[in-house]
């Protein structure tokens, strides 16, 4: 008999009388009975029953291990997201950018999983960030083959344009004479030049602040993460708008001054917006292009 199995003895009338029964559910029951008494060890209960130690122990276990465990058990078993289509990448940004629903909004709009949907979105975020700069690069080395000389091609000779034509010292007209409508466009165009210029200038220094402010925002972006700066920026922004520091924006946007940073913001897209309707239809409505949409002209600088 070993020590464990002394603990109770063949003088313990209930390990005893627990013992005497036979079935294999009956043994595992009168096991666990025993080793509640207190009088018998786990180890001895199995050797005297004849069930299985480790059987007896999973018995044992508290309930809330053995939910733990199902738990664990369930996990493992779920079935691994699948890939992505393009159709569904292109839908999850779309509600992401168009509509500002979140990774979890998403998750719960279309079922799929959610940190699936937060990888491609920040994915799609950086390709994004990093496309910004790929044009610059991209006409970085075209600029630099073409100036090889290797690379160089016979020279053309120039084409005859519009624009050529226009600052030839050749006669406008057959007579050489302007007609009085012609020079009170002209007139006109010169006495808002001055004005024009000057708007463009201070367009262009805005754009200039624009694109340093998202550089910055850019760097926050890969050492810290886009929750952090969303959370410090709406932070800033409640300061900024309580300390009354916006006014000035807003009131320069034609908004309520009380706006918040995000109004502001987009304000000053719809303004950008406007403005490039204007341009367009001053284009089209001057006979310089056959349609208000058309991009043909336009290209990085």
């Amino acid at each position: 008999m070993s020590l464990e199995e002394s603990k109770c003895g063949d003088s313990c009338a209930l390990v005893e009388m627990l013992a005497s029964k036979t079935s294999k559910e009956q043994a595992m029951e009168n096991a666990i009975a025993a080793v509640q008494t207190g009088n018998i060890s786990q180890r001895a209960a199995a050797k005297r029953f004849g069930v299985p130690e480790t059987s007896l122990r999973r018995k044992m276990r508290p309930a809330s291990d053995v939910r733990q465990m199902a738990h664990h058990t369930t996990q493992k078993s779920k079935p691994a997201p699948t890939k992505p289509t393009d159709e569904e990448r292109q839908e999850w940004w779309r509600l992401h950018t168009e509509e500002g629903l979140t990774a979890n909004a998403i998750h719960k709009k279309t079922g799929r999983n959610r940190e699936t949907i937060t990888k491609e979105i920040k994915r799609k975020e950086e390709a994004s960030l990093e496309s910004d700069h790929a044009p610059d690069a991209a006409n970085s080395d075209q600029n630099q083959n073409c100036e090889s000389p290797a690379a160089k091609p016979a020279s053309d000779p120039p084409v005859e344009t519009s624009e050529n034509r226009m600052f030839e010292p050749e006669p406008l007209t057959p007579t050489g004479e302007l007609s009085d409508e012609v020079k009170a466009l002209i007139k006109r165009e010169q006495q808002s030049m001055a004005e024009r210029v000057s708007s463009v200038r201070h367009l262009r220094d805005f754009n200039q602040a624009a694109i340093k402010h998202w550089e910055y925002l850019q760097r926050k972006y890969k050492s810290q993460g886009r929750s952090v700066i969303a959370h410090n920026m709406k932070l800033a922004s409640v300061s900024l708008r309580q300390d009354k520091a916006l006014h000035p924006w807003a009131e320069s946007l034609g908004i309520p001054v009380n706006s918040s940073y995000e109004d502001c913001i987009w304000a000053t897209i719809k303004l950008a917006r406007d403005l490039d309707k204007s341009m367009r239809l001053s284009l089209y409505l001057a006979g310089f292009i056959d349609a208000p949409g058309q991009m043909d002209r336009l290209h990085d600088s």
